[in-house]
Parts: C-alpha cells; structure tokens; sequence
C-alpha cells in the first residue's frame, strides 16, 4: 500500500534529519517520528489528511506554499500538501535558514504523486467529469482522453505559469542533456548537477529529465485554469493536452483497474544522414538511401536509456555517459567524405575553416560540419599555418565525427492487467500521446534560465517607466542600447508553437501538433491565489523554458521543414545543428550578439571573429583559463598580458581559425568546472556592466566610425573591496562601489589623445605557436570598474613617460 510507503519515507526522513520533524511542527504539525512508527495506516493517512495545520509562511520556501491549504496532504491536488511541497521545493530550508542535511530523491516524490493522486480513487469516467468541470466544457460537446506523457517539475511560485504559488509544471517536451560522466543527483536542489565537488577538472555530467503519464484532455488555451506559460492571444485558438490525473502501475490508481505501464523510447541522430543526403544533392557524394539508413549516418545506440526504476522512480530518462565527440566509424574503419569547395553551389565561405552550407527555409542538415582532419593520408589541417586556404579549397578526404544529442519520444502505455487490454473510455481504447524527448549539447550555464533572462529584459522598459530603475540603466533603454543588445530576442523554446521532429523514422506525431513544447499546470476548482513573492530557484531545469529558441541553427534545437499539401510546414529537428555540436558551440558563442541564447559568450576571446557585435555577457579570465592555462570552458586559453613596459603591453590572443572546439571535445579539454557556477543574477549583472562600460567609452572617447567591435576585452574579472586598485580608484575619486563590482581592461583600434587627434593603437599580428595564437601590441588601454555607483575609469598611457591617466568618475 501506498500509505505504508509514505509513513516509512517520513520516519526515515525525521530520524535522520531531525531538522525536518522540526520544520513540521513549525506548521503545526505535532507528531514525532515515534508517533507516526506506532500509528496504524488508517490513523496516519487521516493525520495526513485532517490535522489542521497552522502554516507559517515566514519560514525559507514556504512563502509561496499555496494560501488555500493547511494539510499535509489534500487528495489529488500536489501544491496544496504541505509534505509534497516541502519535499519537493528547493527553496525548503531548516527553520533558521540553513541548508538541510538530508532530501527526498526522485523516487520519493514520485512515490508521494502516486499516493496523492490515489486518494481521490476516481474512475476512468469520474476522471472525465472531473475535467469537464476544471475545464467548464458543456455536456453536449465530447472529451478527447488521452494517456499523455509529460516532462514535470515541482516549481517555486516565480517560475510558474500563473506566478501564484509553487506548482507542478508540465511540458510535452523534455530537455535532457549529453556529458561524458554518469548523472549526479543534488538533494539540495531537487535535481541533478552539471559538475559536482570532487569531480575532475573535465568532468561534464548528463543531466536527465523525469516523465510522468497522465489522463489528458484537450483543450484552447485558457491562462487562468491551465495555462500555457506566457500566453499569446494566438493560443486561444490552438489545442492543449491538460493534465488532469497521474498515472501509475497498481490497483491505487484508478478505480476497478490494476494497472500496467509500460514505458518506451526512441532517440535518432540523423545529423550523417541529413548532411550526406545534401551533398549528394549538390553532386558531392553517391551513397544510396539504404546506406544512409544505418549506422553511423542514423543512430539510435548510444543516446540515451532508462534509469534503474527501483532507485530513481519511473520515466527517468538518463543520458547515456560518452565522450563529447567520437569519430564515425562503420565497421572499425574511418568514416569519411568528400568536402566540397567554399564557395560553390550550396556552400559558402565563411573565413573559417568549416564546411558552411548555404541552407535556406529552415535547416534541413547541419549547417556547420567539422572537415579538418584528412583522411587518405591522415593529416590535421589545423597544425598548418593556411588552414582556411586548404579548407575553402575542399576536394579532399575528411573524417566524419559524432556526437550523441539527438531526438525522439517517449510512450507509456497503460493496460489492465485484469484483461491484458489498454484502458478504455467510452467503450474505446484511449489513446497514448507521446513526449518529444530532446537529447542535446551540455548546458555550460545550467544555473542561468533563458526564459528568466528573456523576461528580465523584456521588463526593463517597463519598470524604466515605472521610475524603478536607476538613471543610467534607464539611459541605455533611452538610447536603444537595450534594444539592440541582440540580433533576435531571446526567447525560450516553451514560447515556440512548432510541432516536434516528424521526419524521424517511425514518428509518432502530427505536424499539427504545434503546443508541444508549452509548459501548463495541472487546473484546479478555483483560481489560484497569489502567495508571497518567491525567488527563482537556481537549478538545471529540464523544462523548454530553460532552453533556447530555434535561431540560425539554434543551440539546443533548430528547425526544418517538410511539404505536406503543398505548403511548407515547420517543425522543431536537432539534425540542423553542427557536426558534431561543438562546431555550432564555436560560432555562436563567438557571435555574442547575434546568438540570443543563454550560453558562454566568446566573443572577446579572439582578437577578431566573424561578427560585428561586440560581448554581451563577458566570461571571466578564470572561465577563460587565465592565468593558469587550464580549465578553459572550450579548452582555449583566452587573451593575456605577456610584456609590459614603458611603450605599452603585449597580448597574446588565440587565433580564431585554429581554434578547433570538435578536437578539444576529443582530447576531452572542455571544462565546466568554473562556470558552471554561474547563475541568472549574476549573468545578468555581467551583461549590465558590460553595457554600462560600453556607453562609458563612447561618452568619454567619441571617435567617428567605432563600434563595439573595435574594442578588445584583454582581462574581465569580478574584484572584493580589498583590491588594491579599486581602493585607490575610489579614494581618487570620491566614488563608491557596492554590489558585485567588475574590472575591464580594454584597448582600442584607434585611439583619442588630449590634443584631439585620432592614432592607430594597435600593431600586429605577430603569429606565435605554430599560428595557433598571435601577439599584439598596444600603446594606450583602459582600466574600468563597474558596479552599483559610478563608473571609474583610467587611460595608462604607454608614450614612453610610464604616464598614468587619473582616476575620473562617471555617471554612466
């Protein structure tokens, strides 16, 4: 019985963390872990259900714990059991604020949902009226029941689809994630973490996702009974699967029925397949459809599997632990294919040396792929100092590589074991509707939240009008800084109304289906009530909204589109991104202000890319592997100082084509271990003063003809009020900083003297390492400080006089 399972997890869960027989009295709560050994099941569960609580809201991560409730446990509804919520919310400390020392797993949670859910002890057609009275749909106009397959997580009330109070949040699609060590589950957070203590230094962890079934029906958009997050108009006209009751194996689940689920699912990678089914339309290859349909051009091994269900609940999806990127092989011998030239019919030059495809109306293949390592003989074109030259040229043998992202679904399907058939509704079968499961690239900012990021900007403007902003934030709304910060806007997945991958084989899904990736939660009788203000919580989530948007291709998704009834219609693929993904990693990351996503941000890393945008989040000289040479995020020790003297420095910067991303993924130099740590406030804080530094420079500065490409991030670190510079910069200025305060150190392209005229600032480059990196010279470079206050800045002069410019404050 469920009930029995529920007392052993509360005493087991009190007796070893006493803190949480202490958090449950704190609500009113007054039995011990001895009380509950010494109760009957029938005592316990009205404990559970009928001791009035006293709920006390003051308490960490109970402020927005659902107003409406004062029981451990209400039958059927998981945001108004106190239990539930305190086990499920990572926001839950001690009572004094401290972190506690033990925390349900998933399959506690899971267990608890189930148990929740059984007490309501409906049956298939009680669940149906239960839906036509949440969802207000007439007598007279027929249910559609489907057995659905969810993506869930328990939420704080910020991050909600009505911002009420804590929920459970489901999506049709889920976002797991590829690392090349096994899932490490944190208590604290109620998920899984992407580095952990005591993880070597190029440790990256798969992060799975957790699906659950339910009895759904369909239904428009409704915001205020179900959702979707972040509502259009549009979605009143469009159709929703709505949860409506959990389902689980067993006789507690429903009614008259003993349960069977029987989970499935399928992951492809067809990034091979799509791409050579390109080049052979562009006259560069000759294989037949048959040879494209096996490994390694499609590929199903290797993606993903099931988590063991005794020890993490059901419906755990586990990515499976591999290398980043592996080569292609078939049969032990080495992959390849002939790389066309740049340009020529369907590829372009891009200056760098990747196969770029000129793809239009969608991304039907990878639009970038790997081609520096010859084949027939091995060579690697990248220890060559014209490795854009040889690459441009093509006709050549290259290798191919894989990586193990990918698409697919996950299916549940429900039976009767009392007569081996799927469940019924009407006298018919009821239908099963598969999740669109995506397998994609490590989330290097798994703490930073795009649709979090995405509403903070889109909420700037307004509380600039609101007078709730100060001066110089308003200022760079005013003068469209804001505004142009990226190329797109950065919105999260779950705003995309696209239906999923229909091009994999054996595809369960309709190319109608466009609500896929909207995130609603389970409708309840009455209106929610808003709760206290909660902070957002700093966890990976497996959601759409923590994912990007597709783009041009995209990071964790891209699109394409197929023909049906002569019209060309979307949907969502992963085989449009790199091959293998860190070669979209490259350039998007490099091309800061045109990728709208929450991911690192390389732009000042080299001293010219392909871009003419500027940084907009600025990664750390640690994040960067400065000093030390280690631990960079992409394996790339970023720019730094190596002379100094009374003319000016010397920068020693990577060189941009060399920078090979798929083979350091290879040689297993990717790192999380710095930024992994990062989370969505000091992101933003970072884009901030980036912006602030911007503005400051051209106020100050004023040269005709500079953009944001002309300047160069040498060194970004975030400094304590102990620093030696900042305390002279502020004595010198009469200025203080408060808050996480930054230091810039910027050269120029050109530069302004006193005397007004505009001098050319920069000589090089002088190749260095095998052409692997450059030297260049400066004469005249910034020293800026950023934080709450002023900006403080200072011109060293490198003329020969050993002059420092002063310390000057400004407002900006």
């Amino acid at each position: 019985m469920l009930i029995n399972n529920i007392k052993n997890f509360m005493i087991n869960l009190m007796k070893n963390d006493p803190a949480w027989e202490q958090l449950f009295h704190a609500h009113g709560w007054p039995f011990t872990a001895d009380h509950i050994a010494k109760m009957s099941e029938n005592d316990f569960q009205q404990a559970l259900l009928n001791t009035s609580l006293s709920v006390n809201r003051s308490i960490p991560g109970f402020e927005d714990f659902a107003v409406d409730s004062n029981t451990m446990v209400t039958s059927g509804s998981l945001c108004h059991s106190l239990l539930y919520h305190a086990c499920a919310s990572p926001n839950v400390t001690e009572i004094n604020g401290t972190e506690l020392t033990m925390f349900p797993a998933w399959r506690d949670l899971d267990v608890m949902e189930n148990y929740i859910f059984s007490l309501e002890s409906l049956t298939i057609d009680a669940i149906a009226e239960k839906a036509r009275k949440l969802l207000q749909i007439s007598s007279n106009v027929a249910l559609e029941l489907a057995v659905v397959v969810y993506a869930v997580e328990y939420r704080p009330g910020a991050d909600t689809p009505h911002k009420k109070h804590a929920d459970i949040c489901l999506s049709r699609t889920g976002i797991s994630r590829v690392g090349n060590k096994q899932p490490h589950y944190k208590g604290k957070e109620r998920s899984f973490v992407l580095f952990s203590d005591g993880d070597a230094a190029h440790d990256i962890r798969a992060l799975p996702c957790r699906y659950v079934p339910f009895i759904a029906v369909q239904s428009i958009g409704r915001p205020q009974i179900f959702g979707p997050m972040r509502s259009t108009g549009s979605d009143r006209a469009r159709s929703f699967w709505v949860p409506i009751h959990k389902l689980f194996s067993g006789t507690q689940c429903i009614e008259n029925l003993n349960l069977d689920l029987q989970w499935d699912m399928r992951h492809f990678n067809q990034k091979l397949a799509k791409f050579a089914t390109y080049l052979r339309e562009h006259g560069h290859s000759n294989l037949t459809d048959k040879e494209l349909t096996s490994p390694p051009y499609v590929f199903e091994k290797g993606i993903a599997n099931w988590a063991n269900a005794i020890e993490w609940g059901e419906g755990v999806l586990f990515p499976s632990a591999q290398p980043l990127v592996k080569e292609a092989t078939q049969q032990n011998n080495p992959v390849t294919f002939t790389s066309p030239p740049m340009p020529s019919k369907g590829f372009y030059n891009a200056n760098s040396p990747t196969l770029s495809l000129k793809l239009f109306r969608g991304r039907s293949c990878p639009e970038y792929v790997h081609i520096r390592q010859k084949q027939n003989p091995a060579q690697d074109i990248n220890l060559l100092p014209d490795v854009v030259d040889i690459a441009n040229a093509g006709n050549y043998e290259a290798l191919h590589y894989l990586d193990f992202s990918g698409d697919g679904w996950v299916k549940c399907e429900v039976s009767d074991r009392n007569t081996g058939v799927e469940i019924h509704y009407k006298n018919q079968p009821i239908d099963v509707i598969s999740a669109f499961s995506i397998v994609a690239a490590p989330d290097f900012f798994p703490y930073v939240n795009q649709r979090q990021l995405y509403e903070w900007w889109l909420d700037a403007p307004k509380l600039a009008a609101e007078g709730k902003l100060p001066q110089w934030w308003v200022d760079l709304i005013d003068q469209q800084r804001w505004k142009r910060l990226w190329v797109g806007s950065p919105s999260p997945l779950s705003d995309e109304r696209c239906a999923p991958n229909v091009q994999m084989p054996d595809a369960p899904f309709s190319i109608d289906d466009d609500t896929i990736t909207a995130i609603v939660f389970v409708p309840r009788a009455t209106e929610a009530t808003i709760t206290q203000e909660s902070k957002p919580v700093s966890r990976f989530s497996y959601l759409p909204d923590a994912a990007s948007d597709t783009f041009f291709p995209g990071w964790d998704v891209s699109y394409d589109e197929v023909k049906i009834e002569n019209q060309n219609r979307k949907h969502l693929a992963t085989y449009g991104l790199g091959s293998p993904f860190p070669e979209d990693a490259k350039l998007c990351a490099a091309l800061s202000t045109f990728w709208p996503a929450a991911s690192p941000d390389t732009n000042r890393t080299f001293f010219k890319v392909a871009s003419r945008g500027g940084t907009v989040c600025p990664m750390t000289d640690e994040e960067m592997g400065i000093p030390s040479g280690t631990n960079a995020w992409d394996g790339v020790m970023g720019p730094h100082v190596v002379a100094e003297d009374a003319q000016g420095i010397t920068v020693n910067y990577p060189d941009y084509p060399h920078a090979d991303y798929t083979r350091n993924a290879i040689d297993n130099q990717f790192s999380v271990a710095n930024v992994h740590k990062v989370t969505g406030g000091e992101y933003q804080d970072r884009i901030l003063a980036m912006q602030r530094c911007y503005r400051a420079l051209d106020e100050v500065r004023d040269i005709p003809g500079e953009y944001t490409y002309h300047l160069h991030i040498f060194s970004f670190t975030q400094v304590d009020a102990t620093d030696a510079e900042l305390k002279q910069a502020q004595s010198d200025t009469n200025g203080v900083l408060q808050g996480p305060v930054y230091r810039f150190k910027i050269f120029a392209d050109r530069e302004l003297l006193e005397n007004g005229d505009i001098i050319d600032n920069v000589e090089g480059p002088e190749m260095v390492g095998n052409h692997h990196r450059a030297l260049y010279r400066t004469q005249y470079w910034w020293t800026i400080f950023v934080g709450d206050g002023p900006v403080l800045m200072k011109l060293k002069l490198g003329d020969g006089s050993s002059k420092t410019g002063a310390w000057t404050s400004y407002e900006f």
